[in-house]
């Protein structure tokens, strides 16, 4: 994990964090690893793909028909 400054404040003419809070990475806000949004994101992927198949192939179907 990696911390950010929140609040500024300046201490003696010098710019110094007061306040310093946890990084929050959308993967953490998730509770899932990049490996596991990856596997998500491949399986979406393949059922627009074979969506679209279906569909082109319901097209053609349609076509030899007339």
């Amino acid at each position: 994990m990696a911390y950010v400054c929140e609040q500024l404040q300046i201490i003696d003419g010098v710019q110094t964090c007061v306040l310093w809070v946890e990084q929050v990475a959308l993967n953490d806000m998730f509770g899932i690893t990049t490996a596991q949004a990856a596997q998500i994101g491949l399986a979406a992927a393949l059922i627009i793909i074979v969506a679209a198949v279906f569909n082109k192939l319901g097209q053609i179907g349609d076509k030899s028909h007339d």
